[in-house]
């Protein structure tokens, strides 16, 4: 039976963090439960056939909850160990949209890693120490973040280094932003 499975005009809501288009791509109707169930099996088939135990999703905030605990439900059926860790952007161990320690998502990435990296260079050890132990206070193995220093939806960390921008930049010479960026891989 035929489902009509990608969003139109007739399924968005303008501004709508799940039921608008994201960025002019194509996007699937997972509200929707056929649709919902047909990209499950799709992904169950896949674990499957190629014994695969971990996937990173995108664009988390853009899919309802509903369907990421039924994707993760019907995974782990599958393979009881399958982990899941997410992009929900602008996540952090304090701000999680609700999709860590619910049962869907295991790891989501901690966009405020990078900047706790880039104060840590550039002298605020203490501060970062002190966010640092925050953070692991409030993860655990079953709910945890993964650690990035740069993403294709932010400015690269060497950037952010050199840039003289009042809010982000700390306007370093390159060659000590690449000497910085050997510091903070290290943390």
């Amino acid at each position: 039976e035929y489902i009509s499975m990608l969003r139109d005009d007739s399924n968005t809501i303008d501004g709508d963090t799940v039921r608008d288009g994201l960025s002019g791509l194509p996007d699937f109707v997972t509200e929707d439960p056929a649709v919902r169930n047909q990209l499950v099996q799709w992904q169950v088939d896949w674990i499957k056939k190629y014994d695969i135990d971990y996937y990173r999703v995108d664009t988390v905030k853009h899919v309802e909850s509903t369907t990421w605990a039924a994707f993760k439900n019907e995974l782990t059926k599958v393979n009881p160990e399958f982990k899941m860790i997410g992009e929900y952007s602008g996540a952090g161990y304090a701000s999680t949209g609700g999709e860590l320690g619910t049962g869907s998502m295991d790891a989501l990435l901690d966009f405020d890693f990078n900047d706790f990296a880039q104060n840590f260079v550039t002298g605020s050890i203490e501060n970062v120490e002190a966010s640092l132990v925050d953070r692991s206070s409030k993860i655990n193995n079953t709910a945890t973040m993964g650690s990035f220093i740069g993403s294709h939806d932010e400015d690269g960390f060497i950037y952010r280094l050199c840039s003289n921008d009042d809010e982000t930049g700390s306007g370093l010479s390159e060659e000590a932003a690449r000497k910085l960026y050997k510091v903070a891989v290290s943390l």
